[in-house]
């Protein structure tokens, strides 16, 4: 176990920025580097319990990725700890809302534009739906 690994596990430990659950996976992470999520859910509870929070671990940028297990005859990613000791804010419902009604409203104005240049110089639009994909 690398010496990043504990400092990380403890600074985020002491911090309680992490919920309980995240913070389980977090330290069988650092407990045990390129674990994989098969594993984890073996000694910290049911994989669809804690498959997520290896997503979430992720983007917050507290894992990473290092490498794969042969897993009878499966491929597993192994995670391990990054070495941050400030996980990244990985948005809440509320901000993730407002991001995606001011994507919509840029989509709109943008929509606007493109049919007034396209009614100036006579050429058809094209479906709205196609636009916005």
């Amino acid at each position: 176990m690398k010496l990043t690994s504990v400092e990380a596990y403890r600074k985020i430990e002491e911090n309680g920025v992490l919920s309980k659950l995240r913070l389980k996976v977090f330290s069988h992470i650092s407990m045990n580097p390129e674990t994989t999520i098969t594993e984890t859910a073996e000694s910290v509870g049911k994989i669809n319990s804690i498959s997520g929070r290896f997503g979430e671990l992720e983007k917050m940028g507290l894992i990473k990725v290092t490498g794969t297990k042969l897993i009878g005859a499966t491929r597993h990613n192994g995670y391990s700890v990054t070495g941050r000791t400030v996980p990244f804010d990985i948005g809440t419902r509320e901000n993730e809302l407002k991001r995606a009604e001011k994507l919509e409203t840029q989509a709109a104005i943008k929509w606007g534009q493109a049919r007034r240049i396209r009614n100036k110089w006579g050429s058809p639009m094209p479906n709205q739906m196609d636009f916005f994909r």
